[in-house]
């Protein structure tokens, strides 16, 4: 699902990333993503898969978040990213943006957050 987006899978960073205590991997039936906890953030990253099933996905973060007294979620996107809206579409807020270069090309970057509670 990764390479699908273009991402590389490296399979000693994924392995870390299984094996980690406060880190780990969440797989649905049509998606996965990577997240880690650092103090009362829950980083999501490399969300892959199909945009219009990633509400399972928001729904085990929420529940991670939850048991680890995390206060959001949070995850950065590219503007044009195909899982923006569906992530919009679960709560999540554009919190601050930036303009960047990928591929030669102007872009923005977005870090969109998730209130739990």
């Amino acid at each position: 699902m990764l390479e699908a987006r273009g991402v590389a899978a490296n399979a000693r960073s994924l392995g870390e990333r299984v094996a980690a205590a406060n880190g780990g991997i969440l797989v649905a039936d049509d998606g996965c993503v990577s997240w880690v906890l650092d103090a009362g953030v829950l980083h999501a990253y490399d969300f892959a898969g199909n945009p219009e099933a990633i509400a399972p996905l928001v729904a085990q973060l929420d529940a991670i978040a939850n048991a680890s007294f995390a206060a959001v979620v949070a995850t950065t996107l590219w503007d044009d990213d195909g899982l923006l809206e569906a992530l919009k579409t679960c709560d999540f807020v554009v919190d601050w943006d930036e303009l960047d270069v990928r591929a030669g090309q102007p872009t923005r970057l977005l870090g969109l957050l998730r209130q739990i509670g």
